[in-house]
């Protein structure tokens, strides 16, 4: 089947109707309809879907490794408070990955179960400055979104950085997305543990399904 070419005009027009989108409105779609259903395109034309599932195996995933890392493993629910501020996430891929839905991809992973858990059997609170809760609750389209862990001085900052990966076997391509995490002793400087874990990207259409 032949295509006839792309009509400049029509094009430009597209993008202004993109740009017009709410925030609300645009994340919403990204994130919040149904797989079947069809989201815009905004990464050159085409983004990613980041499935739930692989959501909650990457935070599984975080959280024994977490665990067993020097910077926790003799730790108990009874140990001195440990307080880790998620402070940056940055994005290296070559797909144009907007800050909010970087910063609520991350609150998905720090809010799941498994990260839960761990906060409690380490006593440590994992915390989303409050200055990123509004734009967290455009993008889940939850205007009474709480906060993430209680606002305090950190003892440690996170930051999160996102890079592509492509695995190539014949004809076979999987591509995925690779996030190096780190987490720093605020007052030292130290690196307290690091470590990366792989998002798939599953689908286009969307950054999270």
């Amino acid at each position: 089947m032949t295509h006839a070419p792309p009509n400049p005009e029509g094009l430009r027009g597209t993008h202004r109707f993109i740009r017009s989108l709410s925030s609300a409105a645009a994340f919403g779609v990204l994130l919040l309809i149904p797989a079947c259903a069809s989201g815009p395109a905004h990464m050159q034309g085409e983004s990613s879907t980041i499935a739930f599932e692989d959501i909650t195996d990457t935070a599984k995933e975080m959280a024994e490794k977490l665990a067993a890392s020097d910077f926790l493993k003799d730790r108990t629910p009874n140990s001195p408070p440990v307080t880790i501020t998620l402070s940056k996430v940055v994005n290296y891929t070559s797909d144009v990955i907007r800050d909010s839905e970087r910063w609520y991809l991350m609150y998905r992973v720090l809010d799941s179960v498994p990260l839960r858990e761990l906060r409690t059997n380490k006593n440590i609170k994992l915390v989303i400055p409050r200055e990123r809760l509004e734009d967290l609750r455009i993008a889940a389209g939850d205007p009474d979104l709480p906060p993430l862990g209680e606002q305090r001085d950190p003892t440690h900052v996170m930051d999160a950085t996102f890079r592509s990966v492509t695995y190539q076997a014949g004809k076979a391509r999987t591509d995925a997305y690779y996030c190096q995490y780190r987490i720093t002793n605020v007052r030292s400087g130290e690196v307290a543990w690091s470590d990366g874990f792989e998002f798939k990207r599953s689908a286009l259409g969307r950054l999270i399904d």
